[in-house]
C-alpha cells in the first residue's frame, strides 16, 4: 500500500487538531484529557513522516441531499439512515441533527455515479428509497415498503454538489503527528502526576502496637478489605469500577494475543533437569508446611504433628514454630539434613496478612538503600526484631540456612535473605533463598547490582510476581488509554513510550537474585530466566490466579524426583 494510502486510512476520521491544540497550547494543562486519536499508529505516523512531498490536493464532492416531507406520513423523515445495502456510504456521511438532510463527502471519481440506498422506519412498516447523488436540482425517486411489494409511493428531494478541496497529505501528516505528540506530552504528565513514586521514611525500630494502629480502621474486616481494593482499583481511574474490570479484560485479550506466537515458539524454555536451579523445587514442601502454622488450629501437638507428617521428620527436628498472631508472622524453622535447617516463612491466608499485601506503598529500607513494599517490610522489622537473635543461636553446629516461602511468604523471605545480607550475619555460614510465587520486594538499582543467592520461580501466567504499584500503575494508565478509544494493537506499545517518557518517576518493585519461569508441557516442565523487565506488567489470563497455588510446584518437585 502506498504511504499516502495508509496515510488517508490514518487520519480519516481525525477532527480538526490544529484548532483543538494550536501551537500556543500550554502542555502545563494536566488535568485536561486529550482527545482520542482512535485512527493514528505511533510508529506509523513516525515512518510517514518527512517522507510524503508535495502540495497534492485530492478533490471531494460534498453531497447534500434534502428529502422533502411525506405529507401522508410525516413519520418518515424523522429517521433517515444509510441502508445495510449501501455499506460504503455509512463511512461517508456527517453528523447531522436534521435526519430529512444528509451529507456525504465523496471522492470525486465515486460522485460521479453514486446510488445510496437509504431506509426509514414507521411504527409497523420499514422503506426504503434509492436516490441518485450525481445530479443537482430537484428529483425524484421511489418509496417501497420493504416488506410489501406491492408499496409505491413518490418521493421528492433536492441534490446540492459543491467542492470540498482536502488538504494536502502532507500537511495533514504533520498535523497528525503534531496531535499525537501533544497527546502523548500532555498524557505522560497526567501518568506521572497521578502515580509518581512516593516512598516514605523508615524507623529503625517499629512495634507491635504500632503495627496494630496503623491497621485499624483500615483493614478490619473482610468486607472492609474487599471495600479498600475496589477503592484503590477506581481511585484514579477515569470511568466507573464496572467498565474498569471491563476494560481490564480488554487489555487482557491484547496480552494474549501478543503473548500467543510467543507461547507457541517458547524461545529460551530449557527442561527442567537441564536448569542448574531445578532441585531447589524441593523446598515448595516447607513453604507448604509453613501454612499449618496458624492460629486456628487445635494446639501446639497437632501443628507439629502435621508439619511433620507434611515433611516426613520427626517432632526434634522441628526447632522452631511461630504461628500468625496479629502482625507477626507465620514461620518454622526445621532441620532439612544433618548441616542445614530451612526458615519457612508462612504465605497469605488471615483478614491482617491480607492488609499486609494490600499495603504496598513503598518504604525507605530501614536496613539498606533501596525502598521497598511497605506492608512486607513492617513483616520483617518486627519478625527479626523477635525471633533473629533466636535464630542465631539455633544455627550453631549447622553450616547451611535456606529461607523460603510462598507467595506473601516469599516476599518475606527475600527480604529476611537481604537482611541478613545487609547486616553481615552468619559470615562463616552459607545463607540462601528460595521463593515460590513471591511479589517483587526491591527498586531497581538494587536489583541490578545485588549479588545474591535468591532463586525465585514463578510459575505459568501467575499474577503475582508481577504485582507493584508501578506495574499497578501501568495497567491503570493502559486501563484509561482504552477507554479513550485507542482499543487496537497499539495501545501497549504506546502505553509502554509513555511509561519510558515519564523519566522513571513511575517505579515497579523488582526481584532480587535469579528468576525463573516454570511452564507444563505435553512432554514435561520446561523452565527459561526472566529478565529484570520481565515481571513489571500485570498480565491477567485466565489461568493467572490458578498459577499462584503453591500445588504447581509441589507437582513439579514430584515429578522431577
Amino acid at each position: 500500500m502506498a504511504e499516502s494510502e495508509i496515510l488517508v486510512k490514518l487520519i480519516m476520521g481525525l477532527s480538526d487538531c490544529e484548532s483543538e491544540y494550536d501551537a500556543d497550547h500550554s502542555l502545563d494543562e494536566v488535568d485536561r484529557a486529550p482527545p482520542p486519536l482512535t485512527n493514528i499508529d505511533d510508529d506509523l505516523l513516525l515512518q510517514i513522516d518527512g517522507k510524503i512531498g508535495g502540495e497534492d490536493f485530492v478533490d471531494k464532492k460534498l453531497v447534500t441531499l434534502k428529502i422533502q416531507q411525506f405529507t401522508l406520513s410525516p413519520i418518515f423523515n424523522r429517521n433517515w439512515c444509510v441502508s445495510e445495502k449501501s455499506p460504503e456510504f455509512a463511512k461517508r456521511v456527517l453528523p447531522n441533527n436534521d435526519t430529512a438532510v444528509l451529507k456525504f463527502v465523496l471522492p470525486e471519481d465515486k460522485a460521479v455515479d453514486a446510488v445510496v440506498v437509504l431506509e426509514t422506519h414507521s411504527f409497523f412498516a420499514s422503506y426504503e428509497a434509492e436516490f441518485p447523488l450525481f445530479v443537482e436540482g430537484k428529483q425524484k425517486t421511489i418509496l417501497k415498503a420493504v416488506n410489501s411489494p406491492n408499496y409505491k409511493a413518490d418521493l421528492k428531494y433536492t441534490v446540492e454538489i459543491e467542492n470540498r478541496p482536502r488538504q494536502s497529505l502532507k500537511k495533514k501528516a504533520k498535523m497528525a503527528i503534531k496531535a499525537a505528540n501533544i497527546q502523548n506530552s500532555m498524557t505522560t504528565k497526567q501518568f506521572v502526576k497521578k502515580y509518581r513514586t512516593s516512598v516514605s521514611s523508615s524507623s529503625s525500630s517499629l512495634s507491635s502496637e504500632e503495627l496494630e494502629k496503623e491497621k485499624l480502621g483500615l483493614f478490619t474486616n473482610y468486607r472492609q478489605v474487599r471495600s479498600n481494593v475496589l477503592e484503590f482499583l477506581n481511585e484514579t481511574s477515569v470511568v466507573s469500577i464496572y467498565s474498569f474490570i471491563t476494560a481490564v479484560k480488554e487489555v487482557s485479550r491484547l496480552y494474549t494475543k501478543v503473548t500467543e506466537v510467543e507461547k507457541q515458539a517458547q524461545p529460551g524454555y530449557q527442561e527442567l533437569l537441564k536448569i542448574p536451579a531445578y532441585d531447589t523445587l524441593d523446598f515448595a514442601k516447607y513453604a507448604k508446611a509453613a501454612y499449618f502454622a496458624e492460629p486456628r488450629q487445635n494446639n501446639d501437638a497437632e501443628i507439629t504433628h502435621q508439619i511433620c507428617n507434611m515433611l516426613n521428620k520427626k517432632p526434634k527436628d522441628l526447632i522452631m514454630t511461630q504461628v500468625s498472631e496479629g502482625n507477626n508472622i507465620g514461620f518454622i524453622l526445621v532441620k532439612h539434613n544433618p548441616d542445614t535447617l530451612v526458615l519457612a516463612f508462612k504465605g497469605t491466608s488471615t483478614v491482617t496478612e491480607v492488609a499486609h499485601d494490600l499495603n504496598f506503598t513503598y518504604i525507605e529500607a530501614y536496613f539498606g538503600s533501596f525502598y521497598t513494599h511497605k506492608g512486607f517490610c513492617n513483616y520483617i522489622q518486627l519478625w527479626e526484631s523477635k525471633h533473629m537473635e533466636t535464630v542465631k543461636r539455633k544455627m550453631h553446629g549447622y553450616s547451611n540456612l535456606v529461607i523460603t516461602g510462598h507467595s506473601l511468604g516469599g516476599s518475606v523471605a527475600q527480604l529476611c535473605y537481604t537482611y541478613i545480607k545487609e547486616k553481615v550475619l552468619f559470615q562463616r555460614k552459607s545463607v540462601s533463598c528460595v521463593a515460590f510465587s513471591p511479589a517483587p520486594t526491591v527498586d531497581m538499582n538494587y536489583a541490578q547490582n545485588a549479588n545474591c543467592e535468591i532463586v525465585s520461580w514463578v510459575y505459568g501466567d501467575d499474577v503475582v510476581p508481577q504485582s507493584s504499584l508501578g506495574s499497578a500503575a501501568f495497567l491503570k494508565l493502559c486501563v484509561d488509554e482504552f477507554n479513550r478509544g485507542r482499543k487496537n494493537m497499539s495501545l501497549l506499545p504506546h502505553c509502554r513510550k509513555i511509561r519510558e517518557n515519564s523519566d522513571k518517576t513511575v517505579c515497579c518493585l523488582y526481584h532480587p537474585g535469579t528468576v525463573y519461569h516454570l511452564i507444563k508441557r505435553e512432554n514435561g516442565y520446561w523452565a527459561k530466566t526472566f529478565g529484570l523487565h520481565d515481571l513489571t506488567e500485570i498480565k491477567l489470563f485466565p489461568d493467572s490466579l490458578k498459577d499462584h497455588k503453591l500445588i504447581n510446584f509441589l507437582d513439579v518437585s514430584v515429578a522431577a524426583a
